[in-house]
């Protein structure tokens, strides 16, 4: 059985309404609890007690197994709702519709309203985790066919959570990202800690990674870790590296149980060595030649003493030119096939630079003529 959440905005409410019902087409309403007979009706009525709450709405879609269809009834998809209503802890105050498309029973549509008619708001928190345990009751409790399904219970692996920006950076340059040096130099410490937090921390230290504890005002504790002057807490390393999680992996080390969540690496791991020397070289692809590296980073010093010359020549005029050219060496985008644009650029700019600086000689040849006379 398989499970579909989407939340609807309050000025949806019409359209979702009307693809549930399919008024062009058969339907069929399994059940409700709306006491009159208009439905769309009574669902604006009561999200109108909240018109603060901007997704009022709930669309969940439940859809059975192709071997279930010849059983499915409209009194068994109606309990088998009822009961999927009471596992997702949904208030008796919220309003809900459950529909299907004609005589298609394989798959049902439910509207349900987090507004409840006490004016209060049902928060939906983990719908998604709930409703897939939900789903494997229903299949025990019914005798349905059971399907495979996520097991959000299974111990995840310890791993490093790159932002936007981080992926980019190690797309573009093929250098390790400094989250991936300290993940490296953490796990190395939890293997030589044997399960004693004091141990641990001076095993990130002996590696160049500074780690110490921060208590909140509130009492909860954190972790942060500070690597080449750059502080990360432990979350935004990645989840398995947090306070919580790191003390309930030290404990298991220590009670000498098999560390599970211990990420088991195909590519070799980044030490710190390898990081200085891969940042003194060249941003081009490792596989580049060495001559092609070295006369990349001539045209880039080229280019930037020939701009710095540019910007104080006329600054005004060439503002936008010259912050776009930066712009591009700065996404280091100086790569030989990229440098005869940038020539050509350049060569525009030294060209109009040229004409300003007549222009100019012109109109002080002009004054001085004036004064002359």
């Amino acid at each position: 059985m398989k499970f579909k959440e989407v939340r609807i905005p309050s000025k949806d409410l019409n359209r979702i309404y009307n693809y549930i019902r399919r008024e062009s087409a058969d339907h069929q309403v399994i059940t409700s609890n709306i006491l009159s007979g208009d439905h769309l009706a009574e669902l604006g009525r009561v999200a109108a007690l909240r018109a603060d709450c901007p997704s009022a709405y709930l669309h969940w879609v439940l859809a059975f197994p192709q071997a279930d269809v010849a059983r499915l009834t409209p009194e068994l998809i109606s309990k088998a709702w009822k009961r999927f209503f009471a596992l997702m802890e949904v208030p008796v105050t919220c309003k809900y519709i459950v529909a299907t498309h004609g005589t298609d029973m394989q798959h049902s549509h439910t509207l349900l309203s987090r507004v409840g008619t006490d004016a209060n708001i049902w928060l939906a928190r983990f719908t998604v985790r709930k409703g897939i345990k939900a789903t494997e009751a229903l299949e025990r409790e019914f005798g349905l066919t059971v399907t495979p399904t996520l097991n959000y219970d299974a111990p995840s692996v310890r791993k490093p959570t790159f932002n936007k920006n981080e992926y980019e950076q190690k797309s573009r340059t093929s250098l390790p990202i400094r989250k991936e040096v300290i993940v490296s130099i953490i796990e190395e410490s939890i293997k030589r800690s044997e399960g004693a937090f004091l141990s641990f921390i001076r095993a990130c230290e002996s590696q160049g990674l500074c780690a110490y504890v921060i208590e909140r005002a509130n009492g909860v504790k954190g972790l942060s870790f500070t690597f080449e002057g750059v502080s990360y807490k432990g979350s935004q390393i990645g989840k398995g590296y947090s306070y919580t999680n790191l003390t309930k992996t030290l404990a298991a080390v220590a009670k000498g149980e098999a560390d599970v969540q211990a990420p088991n690496r195909k590519e070799p791991e980044y030490q710190i060595e390898d990081v200085k020397a891969l940042a003194e070289t060249s941003s081009l692809p490792t596989s580049a030649p060495q001559v092609q590296r070295t006369e990349a980073e001539l045209h880039k010093r080229g280019l930037l003493e020939r701009l710095d010359k540019l910007r104080k020549d006329c600054p005004r005029e060439l503002e936008f030119s010259v912050t776009l050219l930066f712009f591009i060496i700065g996404a280091r985008l100086y790569v030989p096939r990229y440098y005869f644009m940038l020539r050509q650029q350049v060569r525009w700019l030294e060209e109009e630079s040229r004409e300003i600086k007549a222009e100019k000689a012109k109109k002080l040849e002009i004054m001085q003529r004036e004064w002359v006379r």
